[in-house]
């Protein structure tokens, strides 16, 4: 376990808002994302990702979590993918709640699958491409 994990309280966000404490806490499985990275200074996630944790979270506190499918209302969620080895899983994503849950998608969610909603800071990918985003 990694030092300065402390357990969160299991709290559900409702459509109008609010928030209701669903009792009992959940304590992280694999990692806590820190926002800054607190032996070097540099920051972990950047602004376009602040700021796309931001809107996510308000859109799912508005209209509520995502729906797991690939229609308009779905995150595209998929648990068998082939990015797993370069660190694309929900376990290392900001809005990853384990043991199987996620702030904003809705349903039973497996660490290693992944939704197009994810936010992941840069220390958790690995690249074997030069990082490049793509290999075209």
């Amino acid at each position: 376990m990694v030092s300065g994990e402390q357990a969160k309280a299991i709290v559900r966000v409702l459509p109008d808002g609010t928030t209701r404490n669903m009792g009992g806490t959940v304590r992280p499985l694999r990692r806590v994302v820190p926002h800054d990275a607190p032996d070097t200074g540099k920051p972990q996630i950047c602004a376009r990702q602040r700021a796309q944790i931001v809107a996510y979270k308000l859109i799912a506190r508005t209209a509520g979590q995502w729906e797991r499918d690939a229609n308009n209302e779905g995150a595209h969620y998929i648990d068998k993918h082939p990015f797993r080895d370069e660190g694309i899983v929900c376990a290392n994503c900001v809005f990853y709640r384990g043991p199987r849950a996620c702030e904003i998608v809705k349903g039973e969610i497996d660490p290693m699958g992944i939704c197009k909603l994810w936010v992941i800071p840069d220390m958790y990918l690995k690249s074997d491409n030069g990082g490049n985003e793509s290999n075209a």
